[in-house]
């Protein structure tokens, strides 16, 4: 089971100290809680390409099973949560936090992995239905991976329902191309791609964030 979170600063922070404190701080306290945790990565928001998020880093949970997952709340509202709800409140602004699980579709994976660079989040209009939406988005997303320039990397994650409240994105993207972190040359030709990619979904109504991020990742033992 996926959880996708969008985790956003506390004001007067900047993205820096924010990713900083997540990365060196929080991340380390909060692991211990997670019992039943396969995998846990962040993504940190390194400039905006398309749109304002109202978000500072999307951190993704792969569960060993649903339950997993639902016995977390137990232990962050308990006693042995004091401490990471305590952290939350120096760093984050929880009010504006959003969750919800996914179903993950890798759609692309090099020889050797490396790390994502690029996002791009999708919600439909109101009057669009969701599997006619989701059918339409990944046929455009298979078309344009088979470009010259296309991302390495690329996994699809669409968002799901939970508690009886739709996601915030109907869909959620993770591009890796070749080099984009260090060369700048590459870097514009990610960005020149992911916002070519995105262009003919803004033109249909919907609604698009396209963003350059940092991939980091805790090893779960």
């Amino acid at each position: 089971m996926k959880t996708l979170a969008f985790i956003a600063r506390r004001d007067g922070l900047a993205r820096e100290e924010f990713r900083d404190h997540y990365e060196s701080v929080h991340s380390p306290l909060a692991l211990p809680l997670l019992d039943g945790l396969e995998r846990y990565l962040r993504y940190h928001v390194r400039r905006e390409l398309v749109g304002s998020p109202f978000f500072d880093c999307v951190t993704s949970f792969w569960w060993r099973d649903g339950t997993a997952f639902e016995a977390l709340f137990g232990r962050l509202d308990g006693p042995e949560g004091a401490a990471v709800r305590a952290d939350e409140l120096t760093f984050m602004r929880k009010e504006s936090n959003r969750f919800f699980p996914a179903q993950e579709r890798v759609l692309r994976r090099s020889s050797s992995r490396k790390r994502m660079d690029r996002l791009v989040l999708a919600k439909r209009p109101d009057d669009m239905p969701l599997d006619e939406f989701q059918t339409n988005y990944e046929r455009h997303l298979v078309a344009q991976l088979k470009g010259l320039h296309a991302p390495r990397d690329c996994v699809q994650n669409r968002g799901l329902s939970f508690g009886g409240q739709a996601p915030v994105f109907d869909c959620v993207t993770c591009f890796g191309f070749e080099g984009s972190d260090s060369e700048s040359r590459q870097s514009d030709a990610a960005d020149r791609w992911a916002e070519e990619f995105s262009r003919p979904l803004d033109a249909g109504g919907i609604q698009l964030l396209v963003l350059a991020v940092s991939e980091h990742e805790s090893l779960i033992r």
